[in-house]
C-alpha cells in the first residue's frame, strides 16, 4: 500500500529573512497611492523584476487579480506609465497591451505626481 508524504513548504528564508517581498524605499516613500502601487507590484512580479521583462494580460484578469475594478486598474495603469514607471507596448504578438518597467532614473519627480494625476482626471 502506497502512503503519501506532505509535500515541504517551499521556503525562501534566509536567516530570520522570510524573503517574499522586499519594497525599496525610492518606491516606498514615492507616493502611489494604493491602486497604483498595487498595480506596480503586480507588473514587477509578472516581468520577473527585469527591465526587459514584459507583463501582459487583459485588463479584466489583472483587475481581478489585483482586486479593483477594470476602471481602477485602467486609471492606475495610465498613471504609472504617465509618471514614468512603466512602458506600454501595443506589440501585435500580443492580444493585449505589453507593460515594462523602466529604471527609477526615468520615474517623474516625486513632487510631480499631484500633477500628473490632475492631467488625467
Amino acid at each position: 500500500m502506497a502512503t503519501s508524504t506532505p509535500l515541504a513548504e517551499p521556503t525562501l528564508a534566509v536567516g530570520n529573512n522570510i524573503g517574499m517581498m522586499f519594497v525599496h524605499s525610492k518606491l516606498d516613500d514615492y507616493g502611489l497611492d494604493t491602486y497604483e502601487f498595487r498595480v506596480y507590484g503586480h507588473i514587477t512580479r509578472r516581468t520577473g523584476s527585469r527591465i526587459d521583462g514584459k507583463a501582459f494580460a487583459s485588463i479584466e484578469k489583472m483587475a481581478k487579480d489585483c482586486g479593483m475594478s477594470p476602471r481602477k486598474l485602467q486609471y492606475a495603469l495610465k498613471f504609472l506609465c504617465a509618471a514614468g514607471l512603466l512602458t506600454k507596448d501595443e506589440d501585435s504578438n500580443y492580444r493585449t497591451n505589453v507593460y515594462k518597467l523602466t529604471r527609477p532614473s526615468d520615474w517623474a519627480s516625486k513632487e510631480k505626481l499631484q500633477d500628473i494625476r490632475k492631467l488625467l482626471r
